[in-house]
């Protein structure tokens, strides 16, 4: 995907859903999108690459910005290319920052989508996610984070793409924390880690809910080999205070 918004020579666009861009710029985004979601595919297609383990799963990921200048083109195409773009990030985007980052965008962009409406065509344009060390971890509480979702009337890509977007919290932590010699640059990234995943888990919409995924988030940081006496004791006090705050 490397470089695909400077070689598509793309305008400054806005961000409203479906703002219609002209008839001259129109085809040039259709056809930069479709590249986009085909480079995305490749993605998905190589989740498991060992080569880049830690990267993936950081704030500025490889190709984070491509990534981003794709969003800016589905949201200027309009909602059926803006779901096709929700549906491809949730099987290729390992970094649960950005995946964070889309879900909140799609969760303020797309309209309730009441449960009686039929659900919509899945996207077959991108294969489903690899399973993952991470995917044993996660197993026992998967599927929770999207059915709160569609019961407040999430739209189901919205959906997915939060319930990906826990799942690679655990995968992220599994990474990050899964070594004993553990420096002060290590220590900065499993602090924002944290951070980013205290938010995430309380933005589900059901206060019950988010509270025990946190705390089953909590129980899967605490069995990582770094997950020991300076660690334990500044990263252990972020989680501790987001399940037990002051009344």
């Amino acid at each position: 995907m490397g470089r695909l918004h400077q070689s598509q020579s793309a305008p400054q666009l806005s961000g409203r859903l479906g703002a219609q861009p002209g008839s001259d710029t129109r085809p040039r985004l259709v056809n930069a999108h479709r590249v986009g979601i085909r480079a995305l595919a490749t993605m998905a297609a190589s989740a498991n690459d060992e080569t880049r383990q830690y990267s993936k799963y950081s704030q500025t990921p490889p190709y984070a910005e491509d990534i981003r200048w794709l969003f800016t083109i589905s949201v200027q195409l309009g909602t059926p290319y803006f779901i096709n773009f929700l549906d491809a990030v949730a099987k290729a985007v390992s970094s649960p920052f950005l995946l964070f980052q889309f879900a909140m965008e799609a969760n303020s962009r797309l309209p309730p989508y009441p449960q009686q409406y039929s659900m919509p065509p899945i996207n077959r344009s991108v294969p489903p996610p690899q399973p993952t060390p991470s995917s044993k971890a996660f197993a026992h509480v998967a599927g929770r984070t999207r059915a709160v979702m569609l019961q407040t009337y999430a739209h189901p890509s919205t959906a997915e793409l939060y319930e990906r977007c826990i799942e690679q919290f655990y995968a992220a932590a599994g990474v990050k924390l899964s070594h004993n010699r553990f420096n002060s640059s290590d220590m900065e990234d499993a602090h924002q880690l944290l951070l980013a995943a205290i938010t995430a888990f309380m933005r589900i919409p059901h206060a019950p809910t988010a509270h025990t995924l946190l705390e089953d988030f909590y129980r899967h940081v605490k069995k990582q080999k770094a997950w020991k006496k300076d660690v334990q004791h500044r990263l252990g006090s972020l989680l501790h205070e987001a399940l037990n705050p002051q009344r």
